[in-house]
């Protein structure tokens, strides 16, 4: 009996945390040290959670949600060893063990001086200074971070404040967290080194706090806060400095061309059948190209564009907003998510100051267009754009060349996904004339039938977030018809 349990002993504390769980490369992750991963990861959202707590202190009943998730984390904790792997902790490590390893071969690093530096920078606002008796009540608490993984934009933010059109070229708004802030210029490293331990203090007393009112007891402790914050704050550092290096400021060539331009455009739309020949299609363009050209000519002689649109645009998206299609980037994505043709976008593009265009040929017929907005990143915007995208493309490349393996390898699933079931023809066009107008689904094509093995699948978001234009929602886009002109496939 004595063997038996001496084996049992040896099995769960020698063993078990010995085993491999994951790797990248030479370097391994035992279960044992996936353990301590996933408790850094459980006090990272205990740190996030009084971070919104706080955020949201003027509004009690929000401010209570957050709190109120600490004690259900802190109950996790007891459950490390026991519950299945949690791919994403797994997945996070594989990332930072992939930033590590390739900055290294860069002859990058972070000293811990710069990491406390990050840190304070980030926190100080909200944790200091604080008496020690009191609870936390910071006048201004940043939007909190999570783990930068080499898969997130390091430096960009995406979005920006909802802005009004003009008729001349303005430069992008500079984005700023909300609620806006003096930012505190990155402190010296001495004083940075003094100050952690007073912000993880400080942690620790408001998560006592948290959990003394639903009487459980704390599960993590401030070195758990410390190792899990520098582990936060190391990857933040490393990436931006990786970044910098591969597109450094004086090696970086800002360009003069708008990210986004407002335009608007009148649409004289072209109805030829479905089994139509090409003869027959051009014939159906040629009929109203010379009406194009004559509402173009008007519009350079001053008519007003806004009546012309309303008069005879075939699209009806924006006609009754003056023919405004709203923002658009280069690649013709609106703010709503609709994307315009790409002969619109490249001649919209190419227009210089309130030219009015010549007939521009889409599939929808022909368009005369004119830009009355355009907005500009900074050079800085512009740098940190490229830094992002550049990083982005480093990493990625890394993964692809790095052995990453997973031990056990993840059992596949038993029954396969089962695709959509569609019949008839699929619905079209790919591209819109003007703001999104709903495309009619053809006649007989039946609803897809969805299987009850995938319903309720969470669908993947891996959008990019590195824009740092502000978001628009158009006019145009609360005019919309449910009739969309018909479009030459």
């Amino acid at each position: 009996m004595l063997l038996v349990l001496v084996i049992g002993l040896i099995y769960e504390n020698v063993l078990v945390p010995s085993q491999s769980v994951a790797q990248v490369n030479d370097t391994t992750l035992s279960r044992g040290e996936y353990w301590q991963e996933r408790r850094f990861d459980l006090a990272q959202e205990i740190v996030q959670n009084i971070q919104f707590s706080t955020m949201f202190r003027d509004n009690p009943q929000i401010a209570q949600q957050f709190a109120d998730r600490s004690p259900s984390i802190n109950l996790q904790v007891d459950t490390i060893r026991s519950e299945p792997v949690n791919e994403q902790t797994i997945s996070s490590w594989q990332e930072r063990q992939l930033l590590i390893q390739g900055a290294a071969d860069m002859g990058i690093s972070v000293t811990n001086d710069e990491i406390n530096q990050a840190l304070v920078n980030d926190l100080r606002m909200a944790f200091v200074p604080i008496s020690p008796t009191e609870t936390i009540t910071p006048t201004v608490v940043p939007t909190p971070t999570t783990t930068i993984t080499p898969t997130a934009r390091p430096t960009v933010t995406p979005g920006g404040p909802t802005t009004t059109p003009t008729r001349t070229a303005t430069p992008l708004p500079t984005v700023t967290p909300e609620p806006t802030v003096t930012l505190q210029p990155t402190p010296e490293a001495v004083e940075a080194n003094q100050l952690v331990p007073d912000i993880l203090n400080a942690i620790d007393r408001q998560y006592h706090i948290e959990l003394e009112l639903v009487n459980l007891s704390p599960k993590l402790t401030v070195s758990d806060f410390e190792q899990a914050l520098k582990r936060q704050y190391g990857g933040q550092v490393l990436s931006r400095k990786v970044s910098v290096a591969l597109v450094p400021t004086d090696a970086f060539t800002p360009t003069d061309q708008p990210d986004r331009i407002e335009a608007r455009h009148v649409l004289l739309a072209v109805t030829v059948s479905a089994d139509a020949t090409d003869e027959e299609r051009e014939e159906a363009f040629d009929e109203l190209l010379e009406e194009a050209e004559e509402l173009a000519d008007d519009l350079r002689d001053g008519a007003d564009f806004a009546e012309v649109a309303v008069e005879h645009s075939d699209d009806p998206g924006s006609r009754n907003n003056g023919g405004n299609v709203g923002y658009f980037d280069a690649d013709g994505t609106l703010d709503s998510g609709g994307v315009l043709d790409p002969a619109f976008v490249e001649a919209a593009f190419a227009l210089e100051g309130d030219e009015i265009s010549d007939p521009v040929q889409t599939q929808f017929g022909w368009h005369i267009i004119q830009v009355i907005d355009r907005q500009y990143s900074t050079e800085e915007q512009q740098l940190e754009r490229a830094r992002g995208e550049a990083f982005t493309a480093w990493i990625d490349e890394l993964r692809e060349q790095s052995e990453i393996q997973r031990f056990p390898e993840p059992t596949p699933t038993s029954t396969p996904p089962v695709p959509l079931v569609t019949e008839g023809p699929t619905p079209g066009p790919t591209y819109l004339p003007g703001p999104p107008t709903a495309v009619p689904t053809p006649p007989g094509t039946p609803t897809p039938v969805i299987p009850e093995e995938i319903q309720g699948t969470p669908i993947s978001d891996d959008a990019d977030e590195d824009d740092v234009t502000p978001t628009r929602t158009s006019d145009a886009d609360d005019d919309e018809d449910d009739v969309t002109p018909t479009a030459t496939p």
